[in-house]
C-alpha cells in the first residue's frame, strides 16, 4: 500500500522510453498489463505451458560455469545439501553431460541432458558404491525424482522451449506451484 508497485512500473516505463531493454520476472501476474501496453512479449512458464527452461540447458554459459550454477540450483531444489552430496552431484552432472558429448572443451553443439538423464546416472553410480554410501545416493535420488517425468514437478524434465525476440519481456510465473517458484525464478535469472 505504500506505492512500491506503482513506483516500479513508473521506473520500468521511464527506462524503456530511454532505450533500455526490460526483462521482468512476474511471480504474481501484476506486470502483464504494462507488458501489453508497451507491446512487449509475455512468456508464461507454468506446469501446463509449452514454454519451459531445462535446468541442465547451458543457455550460453560455459560448461564449468554451468556446473557451479547447478550446485546452487540443487541447493534451492533440495534444501540443504552437504559437501558429500555436492561432490556426488558434481560427479554425476559431469558424467551426464559427458554422455551427451558435452565437456569443458566442447559444449556448443550437443543437445543438453534433462533431469531424467541425471537421475539415471545417479542410479548407475549408486550400483558401484559401498553399502554405507548408498544412503547418500538414495537421499539424492528421492529428492531428484520429484523433478523427473515421474514426479510432481516433472514438467521441468524436458528440453528448453523459449524463444523471444523483443526488448520488453515479462516472464509470467504466476501460475507456477509455489513450491517450485524459487527454482523457476533462479532458472530465469540464470
Amino acid at each position: 500500500g505504500s506505492g512500491k508497485s506503482y513506483f516500479t512500473k513508473l521506473l520500468i516505463s521511464r527506462q524503456f522510453m530511454n532505450g533500455c531493454d526490460i526483462i521482468i520476472i512476474d511471480p504474481q501476474g501484476e506486470y502483464l498489463a504494462i507488458t501489453e501496453q508497451y507491446k512487449g512479449e509475455t512468456i508464461t512458464i507454468s506446469k501446463d505451458s509449452k514454454t519451459i527452461i531445462n535446468p541442465l540447458d547451458l543457455m550460453g554459459h560455459e560448461y564449468l560455469e554451468k556446473r557451479l550454477s547447478l550446485i546452487d540450483l540443487f541447493s534451492i531444489m533440495f534444501g540443504d545439501i552437504n559437501e558429500l552430496q555436492k561432490s556426488i552431484l558434481d560427479r554425476a552432472i559431469d558424467m551426464t553431460y559427458e554422455d551427451k558429448g558435452i565437456d569443458r572443451d566442447n559444449y556448443d553443439a550437443s543437445e543438453p541432458p534433462i533431469i531424467s538423464d541425471l537421475y539415471a546416472m545417479l542410479e548407475k553410480l549408486m550400483k558401484s558404491v559401498p553399502k554405507q554410501e548408498e544412503v547418500t545416493y538414495r537421499a539424492l535420488l528421492n529428492r531428484l525424482r520429484m523433478y523427473t517425468s515421474k514426479g510432481v514437478f516433472g514438467f521441468l524434465d524436458r528440453q528448453t522451449q523459449i524463444n523471444f525476440d523483443n526488448n520488453f519481456v515479462c516472464f509470467n510465473i504466476g501460475n507456477m506451484p509455489k513450491q517450485v517458484k524459487p527454482v523457476v525464478m533462479y532458472l530465469v535469472l540464470d
